[in-house]
């Protein structure tokens, strides 16, 4: 199987455990408009999303972003990274989590793969199942 996981960079792994995390931003982006053929349309005729992440916050100043990403055909990748900010300033839409005492970029991502979510798959028309 195909390696799901990224990390950026590839240091970050070993010290996922290390990182508490105060809140999470459900965060959604501006879907992309490059191919799309009319407003609100992708290049394949199929209705556009917003992309959405999440925003780990490991500090007032730092976060560790988790953007699931496409890669064509099989599962997606998840692409951790550490950003020198919080949140982006290209953000349309937010919500805020406060997480449990304790709980580290570690935790959240053990939850993500024992849901099976670093194992989701995009359809060609680009949305997920």
């Amino acid at each position: 199987m195909a390696n799901t996981l990224a990390f950026i960079p590839p240091s970050l792994s070993a010290s996922l455990s290390q990182k508490p995390v105060t809140d999470i931003y459900v965060a959604a982006h501006h879907p992309n408009l490059a191919a799309a053929s009319k407003p609100g349309e992708t290049a394949s005729g199929a209705k556009q999303t917003n992309h959405w992440v999440l925003y780990l916050v490991t500090s007032p100043r730092t976060s560790v972003r988790f953007d699931l990403s496409p890669t064509g055909t099989g599962p997606a990748v998840l692409i951790i990274r550490n950003l020198p900010y919080m949140v982006s300033d290209q953000v349309v839409k937010a919500y805020t989590l406060s997480a449990k005492q304790g709980t580290s970029v570690q935790t959240v991502l053990d939850a993500i793969q024992e849901s099976g979510y670093d194992r989701y798959n995009f359809a060609a028309s680009g949305q997920g199942r």
